[in-house]
């Protein structure tokens, strides 16, 4: 229930829920506002140990996804491998397209990245990918931020900046080697 491993009583209908610290309250049937403390707080035993001691233990798994979300999760990680790395960016300003190198990566399981352009790397902000959109914020002095929104089309990004100037238009693609 909500991520959380919950206890079913099948004699009173009860589920039990861990919301207080040692032990378990019952959120739903007869038992409802009742509370069940630990005896002790068990140890935790590392799952090999734990199969030496009681061979016979069943792991429950949970249920496989349904086709439909197991292909879009499938397809989320393919575009994250892509949009994973360097891009070549240019960003048309006056006519005059200004060379950049994005780079994205996971760090510590956080989507991270940066930008370098004219001798200067920037840390991109509110970095957010949906599998098909990336989107950022970017300082280009203090009191400046340029917002961009991006769509990844295999491996291009066609997007633009929306900032104090208006919108530029940005677009990137992954250099050969990458």
């Amino acid at each position: 229930m909500n991520n959380v491993f919950v206890l079913y009583d099948r004699g009173t209908g009860s589920v039990w829920y861990p919301l207080k610290d040692g032990g378990f309250d019952a959120v739903a049937g007869a038992a409802q506002g009742s509370h069940i403390p630990f005896l002790r707080k068990p140890d935790p035993v590392p799952l090999a140990d734990w199969v030496k001691i009681h061979p016979k233990t069943k792991v429950l798994l949970p249920p496989p996804l349904p086709e439909r979300m197991r292909r879009r999760m499938e397809a989320r990680k393919q575009a994250m491998n892509i949009i994973l790395g360097k891009w070549e960016m240019k960003t048309m300003v006056n006519d005059a397209p200004i060379d950049a190198v994005m780079t994205l990566a996971l760090e510590k399981g956080q989507f991270v990245g940066s930008w370098a352009s004219k001798g200067r790397t920037m840390e991109l902000k509110n970095l957010r990918f949906d599998g098909t959109t990336l989107k950022f914020d970017r300082e280009t002095s203090p009191e400046q931020v340029l917002s961009f929104e991006g769509k990844l089309r295999r491996k291009r990004l066609i997007g633009k900046y929306t900032g104090p100037a208006g919108e530029l238009q940005c677009n990137g693609a992954r250099p050969a080697s990458n």
